[in-house]
């Protein structure tokens, strides 16, 4: 949409309309068009996609991530001299897996080298993954960091009035990437929450459920998957958002909570670093310590860290750097 907006014409996207899928409601109709593709596999979804391009005379596709459609697309879009923006969303994890395939000089390794050669612009999100991008081999020193950022016209300007005592909790609960069990340890050892909540949103998994069970607590909520005018609402309520995931690539339930202004807890993972401004605006944990987490829960509990007195800042920081037209105003589009 913030595309859109820049380039003065409407975007299209183009989605694999699979049958158990509900048509996707379109509420930006002056900005974006909706063109549902059905197809019984991937590869007749990229021939139909790529034949629209053609038929529209598509000036700029953008595409996500590093997979081998990714690199084949990107290709024929070479060929056929159409531009190409590729937004990797790359966790660090990934870059390890990159690292190995460039070490053996295999396939993926040097399709990945021509892919970068042909793109227009081909963006990571974090410092850290690009640098560890140009350690692996100097064709990465192309890729720019662009962040992830929220279009303001998607978000309702809820009035954010005076916090209430809520630690936010978003996600698969119970999936071993989020490793939620490590605020349930933490919860063992604090005895008076003094009034605050720790709600979770989101689909509960099912071997998690027997740990839920076991944690009888009147402070603790779960309360299912909410919509998302549902969920910026709680964002716009909660006081603190709490992450404690084993790896990200770059949080958008992160970036959402913080643009509401929620201060944030989280372990040092994706777009932590960023969004509080490397811990000014949030509290950084380790992985698996529950000790820091319990510690950072009750500094909060028991009043010791004044969260309410930097709000505004918080936010003011936030929606500076995080703006998607802002950001997406800084690229040269001409010149891709």
């Amino acid at each position: 949409m913030a595309m859109s907006k820049i380039l003065g014409q409407k975007s299209k996207i183009f989605y694999w309309k699979r049958n158990r899928i509900e048509e996707v409601k379109n509420n930006y109709k002056e900005l974006i068009d909706l063109h549902p593709v059905k197809a019984c596999n991937c590869f007749i979804f990229y021939a139909k996609v790529f034949y629209y391009l053609l038929i529209y005379k598509i000036d700029i596709v953008n595409l996500y991530h590093i997979g081998k459609h990714v690199i084949i697309f990107s290709f024929l879009c070479k060929y056929l001299k159409i531009k190409t923006f590729i937004k990797l969303d790359m966790a660090l994890d990934t870059v390890a897996t990159i690292d190995s395939w460039f070490k053996k000089n295999n396939l993926r390794s040097k399709s990945i080298r021509a892919m970068i050669n042909n793109v227009s612009l081909i963006t990571v999100e974090e410092d850290v993954v690009l640098n560890k991008l140009t350690d692996i081999d100097k064709v990465f020193k192309k890729i720019e960091r662009f962040n992830n950022s929220l279009y303001e016209k998607t978000v309702k300007d809820l009035e954010i009035k005076e916090k209430k005592k809520i630690f936010l909790i978003v996600g698969r609960i119970g999936a071993y990437q989020k490793n939620h069990e490590l605020i349930l340890d933490a919860l063992k050892n604090i005895r008076d929450f003094k009034g605050w909540k720790f709600v979770f949103v989101g689909n509960v998994e099912d071997k998690f459920y027997e740990l839920v069970n076991e944690f009888e607590c009147d402070g603790v909520n779960f309360i299912g998957n909410k919509n998302r005018e549902e969920l910026f609402k709680l964002y716009s309520e909660s006081s603190v958002f709490v992450m404690t995931s084993r790896w990200e690539g770059f949080s958008l339930a992160l970036l959402e909570s913080a643009y509401m202004g929620c201060y944030v807890i989280s372990t040092d993972v994706g777009g932590v670093m960023a969004i509080t401004n490397k811990g000014q605006y949030g509290e950084v944990i380790n992985q698996n310590d529950v000790d820091s987490l319990c510690l950072a829960l009750k500094k909060i509990i028991d009043g010791h860290n004044d969260i309410q007195s930097n709000l505004n800042e918080r936010i003011t920081y936030v929606r500076a750097n995080f703006n998607l037209e802002k950001n997406l105003r800084k690229i040269d589009w001409q010149k891709i």
